[in-house]
Formats: structure tokens, sequence, C-alpha cells
């Protein structure tokens, strides 16, 4: 089946052999005049765009492909053979790669086609459509490969590329195996000339068909060697895992597929406790690398998937297990679904509290981190609730100068901040800066975070250049740091404090270098870059340019909604934005009808008494006056 996706271009770039719409999805043209060309089996992507169905060869067709991969001149004899093979290219490619190594005629091939020792037992399931004779053209291909190859690699690469992932593999990953790379190179054309394998169009990945791929995984199961090939696999990865630069996705979608490929044969057995343990802390590395490349949703919905491996797996330590759960709670917080991983940070608590008791730093951390994430959710009583009581563990258990006590004291004065007692809040950041400075020096990351929550709060009481001073002595010391989260969190805020100051060209120059960093680096749905447009919204709205502000406060609805959910608290803050936006826009009528649909929204969703609650019905009661966008 071909899917042709059209935006208006005669440019038609190929994706071949798709496999899963998801992964797909971010390649896609999304604007101006582009068109692209998909060929999958996947009857999901038919939604993407137009569907044509490609048929198989005829047997005319089949019988010359054959003769021209063959080199023979024999029509009948080729159609014969395309025949007993169903006409399939693949096959047929395979096939005729054989028979001109041999020397063969097609007799000859016809003959030796289904001997015993070649015949890998795979099980027959409703919806194949291939003859059985396939799997013993592509059996006899790889075999005839591995042969042509004494040292053994090509037998090695083909095990590989049975478990790694169907997208294909990128040469380089290869080159980690210990063998030079003449070798592997060598062995990887032995293969591609066999049709075994193939490259993409750039000729750095190497590609073999799924179904090949399935003939390969099951020959090595059914001949004893699923452990050992996994154990390269995962030797493999560990070293790739490891090289500078790191990483990308790839190796995430490979990670993957290994462990999909391997791990109901291995649970049983009792001799691949390790190697089991091993791949199991390649999954918690996927989850970290995931988010460290912005792909927010999956690094949650791995994170999740990861926990319940561990908590499956035979002889996998409770350490392991507590450091997959942590990977949950973090994925959570860097896709704003603090909500949904409560519940595991309840349970982090738990453990802790279990295994080493009240009075250990890590309990302490465990509780804080259950309190942030309330916070962030909204469940704003609670959180106060359980960072007042861990300020009082801390200072009992570590002591006033602890790491987890100086968090303990910050994260009460957030949790009022957001209450709306800023009043009490205030203090409370003055006096933890203070603290921190004393404790760990100007410089410690600790300190940093302190006098940035500072800057944030006087700009919310009208303290702009004292919020400017600070911000920009954090902005000194992240100045040779290379690109990160702190790279993009402080200076957001930095732009607000410009914008209170009524400096709002700095202000918007600053934002919208951050959106452009961003969006060169992070996935259109990431949380991180849809609240950099939300800020730049606000800046360009406080410098009166409505119309650009508008723009962007609608993008920012709409994206948030769409990505965290219409109930979700930074979808409803998103919709009050728009709101008051369209009130400094003068469009008082519409704005009374968002403001009204969006407070409904929060007592539905939060209640009559939440302060968020509060918040959007004094933005409805202001509507009147509000003249100037509230920063």
């Amino acid at each position: 089946m071909t899917i042709t996706v059209t935006k208006g271009s005669d440019k038609e770039p190929v994706i071949d052999e798709a496999v899963r719409m998801l992964w797909l999805l971010p390649w896609l043209p999304r604007r101006g005049r582009a068109r692209a060309v998909i060929t999958t089996t996947n009857q999901d992507f038919a939604q993407l765009g137009a569907e044509v169905r490609v048929e198989g060869f005829t047997p005319a067709q089949a019988a010359a492909f054959l003769c021209a991969r063959s080199g023979l001149n024999d029509i009948e004899q080729a159609t014969l053979v395309a025949h007993e093979l169903g006409d399939l290219p693949l096959a047929l490619s395979q096939a005729g790669a054989v028979i001109r190594r041999r020397r063969q005629s097609f007799g000859d091939y016809l003959a030796g086609l289904g001997s015993a020792p070649l015949a890998s037992m795979l099980a027959r399931v409703p919806g194949d459509e291939y003859p059985s004779s396939v799997e013993q053209a592509t059996l006899r291909s790889i075999a005839d490969a591995e042969a042509a190859d004494p040292t053994g690699v090509a037998r090695r690469v083909v095990d590989l590329m049975a478990l790694l992932s169907p997208s294909g593999v990128r040469r380089d990953l290869l080159y980690h195996l210990p063998i030079e790379r003449p070798g592997i190179d060598s062995a990887v054309a032995t293969l591609a000339g066999a049709s075994v394998i193939g490259f993409d169009v750039t000729g750095t990945v190497v590609v073999m068909h799924r179904l090949t791929r399935r003939f390969a995984l099951t020959r090595i199961r059914t001949q004893g060697r699923l452990r050992a090939a996994a154990q390269e696999a995962t030797t493999l990865l560990d070293a790739a895992v490891a090289t500078t630069p790191p990483a990308d996705v790839d190796l995430v979608d490979h990670v993957a597929d290994v462990w999909v490929a391997v791990h109901r044969d291995l649970k049983p057995d009792p001799e691949a406790t390790g190697l089991v343990a091993d791949l199991l802390r390649l999954r918690r590395w996927s989850v970290e690398r995931l988010g460290a490349l912005g792909e927010s949703a999956r690094s949650l919905t791995t994170a999740i998937a990861v926990l319940e491996e561990h908590q499956n797996a035979d002889g996998i330590d409770d350490e392991a297990v507590s450091l997959a759960r942590r990977a949950v709670i973090d994925a959570g917080i860097g896709t704003d679904r603090e909500l949904e991983v409560v519940t595991f940070a309840e349970e982090a608590l738990a453990e802790r509290m279990r295994i080493a008791g009240p009075d250990k730093s890590g309990t302490v951390s465990a509780r804080n981190l259950l309190g942030y994430c309330c916070e962030c959710a909204g469940l704003l009583e609670r959180a106060l609730e359980i960072h007042r009581y861990n300020l009082q563990e801390s200072l009992r258990a570590c002591g006033p100068d602890a790491r987890s006590t100086m968090a303990a004291h910050i994260n009460i004065a957030s949790t009022l901040r957001s209450i709306g007692q800023i009043n009490e809040a205030v203090p409370i950041f003055e006096e933890n800066l203070r603290e921190n400075t004393r404790a760990y020096g100007a410089e410690h990351e600790s300190t940093i975070n302190a006098r940035g929550e500072l800057a944030r709060t006087y700009v919310r009481i009208g303290r702009a250049a004292e919020a400017i001073t600070l911000h920009e002595i954090n902005a000194d010391l992240h100045r040779a740091e290379p690109v990160g989260t702190l790279a993009l969190w402080w200076p957001q805020y930095r732009a607000t404090a410009y914008s209170a100051a009524g400096r709002h060209d700095e202000a918007i120059a600053l934002l919208r270098g951050l959106v452009e960093q961003a969006q060169a680096t992070l996935p259109r749905d990431n949380p991180r870059l849809i609240r950099l447009r939300l800020f730049l919204a606000r800046a360009l709205s406080a410098a009166s340019h409505h119309r650009r502000a508008l723009r962007l406060f609608e993008r920012v609805a709409q994206d948030r909604t769409r990505v965290l959910g219409i109930d979700h608290t930074a979808s409803l803050n998103a919709r009050r934005n728009l709101g008051l936006a369209l009130a400094v826009r003068g469009q008082r009528r519409r704005a009374r009808t968002v403001l009204t649909a969006v407070l409904a929204d929060y007592i539905r969703v939060l209640g009559e008494e939440h302060p968020y609650t509060a918040s959007a019905r004094s933005s409805l009661e202001e509507l009147p006056s509000l003249r100037e966008f509230p920063l």
C-alpha cells in the first residue's frame, strides 16, 4: 500500500517500509508546498492521505525480474521458480542472488528449495500471504551469503539486524562491534549483494526487510542462539550509549526492539538474569534520553512501560525498580503531567520509608518530590502540608544547611505564591537566598535557583528593577554553559522582568531568540516550547503589539488543549490568557465569552474555592477596567 500526503508540491520524498505512524509524524510536511510518498503494509497510515494499493508482480513481470537478477535467460523455468515464491519481489531478488553466485540453473534451485537443514519451523498465522517456500528462499539466501564470509561477521550482522529496529541501523552503529571496519563493510556488502539487507538513499542506514527479519529472528530462536545474540546486541548498544556526542532517538528505538524481541524468551532462562538487568538499564537510559531530546509525550509512556517491565522481571533488585519509578516521575514533570505521576511519587516515598526509614536524606527528598508534584498539579493545600512537614523532618534528620532543608523552604514559599499568599512568600524567598549563599556560595545551583525564584516573585509585587538585577547575575553565571534546560528556563523569566520594567524590545528580542533555539532543538509539541510561545505572547501584548500577541495566544491555547487536554491547568491558564489578551485588544465581548467559559471549567475541574478559580473569577470581574495585560 502506498499513501501520498500532499501539500501541493511536485517534489515527492519517499518514506519506504514505514512501520510505526507515531514515529513518522514529525517528518511529514505540515505547511507550504510539499508532498511525501509512504510505502507500508500498516493500514493505520491510510488516515494520513490518499491511499494507492500496489499489487504484486504479474507472473510475466516476476519471471523477467528473476531472469535479470540471476543472469539466466530461461523465462519458462523462471516462471516456475517465481510461482513457487508467490511472485514476491523480495524472495525473487534473494533467489536470483543465490542462483547467480552458485551458477545454478533454475531447476537446480527448485530442487534444493525446502531442504531440511534450513527449516526454521516458523508457525503460520492467519493473514500470512506468502508461500512457505518464501521462508526457505530467504533462509537459503542468508545461509549462502554467510557461507561466502568465512570470518563469520556476516552471520553476526544478520543476527543483530534481526534484533535491532526494523526502521534501519546506521552503519556507524555496527562499527561498535569489536571488529575492524573493513571486515564489517565487507560483510555488509556481501549481505546486500544477496538482498538480505539493503540501504537507504544515503547509503548510511542498513535496512532488513520485515519479512527477512522475521525469518532471521525465528532462525536464531530455533537454533538456540537467542541469548548469545541478545548479549551481543546489548554490548553493542552499551558501547553506543557511551559515545560522544550522545546518541539520537534511533538508539532508543533499537533498545526497545531488542527488548521486545527477546524478553519473553529470556524470562524463564536462569542464566539470563544479568542480561535482562542490563537490558532494563538500557531501557531506563532510553527514558532519560527521550526527555533530553524533548520527546516529552513518548518519554512518559515509555517510562511507565519500563517500570512495568522492571516489576514483571525476575531477579531485579529494589534499587533498579526505584530508579525506574523515579524515571516515571521525572518524565511526568518534564511533560507537565505531574497529576498523572502523583501516585508514583507516593509509591516512591512509601518505598523509601520501608527501605531506609524516616531519618535518611533519600526519604526526605522523596517527600519533597511528592510535594512538588502536588504543587505543579494544582493540589496546593496538600502540597503546602507536605512541604511544611518535610521542613521539620529535614531539619531534624539532615540539619539546617542540607539541600533538602533549602528545598523544603523554597517549596513552601513557591506554594504560598501559587495560592496567592505572596506577602508571606516574599520573606521566605529572601531568607532562602541568604541561607543558600551562606551555605553554598553565590554560584551553586541551589543558590541560582533561589535567586531566580526571588526574582520571579519581585516581578509579581512590582519590584521589577530588583528582579532584573537578580536575573542578570544568574545570566552571567550561565553564559559559558551549554544549551540545556536552564538555558531556556531562567531567561524566559528575565524577559518578563524586562517587560515589567518597560524594556519591551529587550524582552521580545530575548524571547524570540529562545523560541528559535527551542524550535531548532525540540519537537513541536514539547511543553517547554509551547510555554516559551506563551511568554513571547505576553511580552508582545505588554508592548501593545496586540495583533501578533493574539495570534500567539490562540496558538498556545490550541496547542495546550491538544497536547495536555482541555482540563489540564496549563490549558485552562492558556485560555484565561487568551481572554485577557482579547480584552486589552478591545474585543471585550469575545473576551467575556472566553473568560466566562474558562471560569466554568475552573469550577468544574478544581472547585469553587481553589486559588486558580479565584484568579479566573477576578479576571472576569476586572474585565471592564482592564487596559494592560497583567504580567
